[in-house]
């Protein structure tokens, strides 16, 4: 089933969870691949925790990891693995809320829940889908706010631009600065 505008000119849009990195259909092609060498390899090393599973980077890094085999591999064993990582990252992780944190700090523990939303949202559960969309909407809302005047846009301006003070203002094409 889609939903479709009359007389508008544009496709139909399918019913279901919007797709960020590949299509529903496309699926069959990338598990086949991933049977293959060396996908199969890079699969294997992807199921399998590192030395460091206190490290909350690891943590971030791990829950897509779970989320991408689940999907690929069609093993929802490790959605669910990818959905106890996720619930850690927005309910223990000293970044997750912690608005004194680096934006672009933030925006990685955000970025590894989005996408094990996006890869596993058929295999996880609605209270799970609702919880994190919300978690999702509320982090990114504040990662773009100034948060006490100091912070500013999350600390992501300052932390591109303040910080790097060997970067150079090169002229775009049509001649403003960048």
């Amino acid at each position: 089933m889609a939903h479709a505008v009359p007389n508008s000119g544009f496709p139909a849009i399918p019913v279901g969870h919007p797709r960020l990195l590949f299509n529903r259909s496309e699926l069959p092609g990338l598990r086949a691949r991933a049977t293959t060498p060396p996908f199969d390899t890079i699969l294997a090393r992807m199921r399998d925790p590192m030395d460091t599973p206190s490290d909350p980077y690891y943590n971030a890094t791990h829950t897509l990891d779970l989320a991408a085999v689940g999907v690929i591999a069609d093993e929802p064993e490790s959605c669910a693995a990818a959905l106890t990582g996720a619930w850690d990252i927005v309910n223990r992780s000293g970044l997750w809320a912690n608005t004194t944190a680096r934006g672009l700090t933030r925006a990685y523990y955000s970025r590894a829940v989005a996408v094990s939303f996006d890869l596993c949202h058929d295999e996880w559960p609605a209270w799970a889908t609702d919880t994190l969309s919300t978690a999702l909407l509320a982090n990114g809302y504040s990662l773009m706010l100034a948060f006490d005047g100091v912070n500013g846009l999350g600390n992501n301006h300052e932390a591109v631009v303040r910080r790097q003070p060997h970067r150079v203002e090169a002229p775009l094409e049509d001649g403003c600065a960048g």
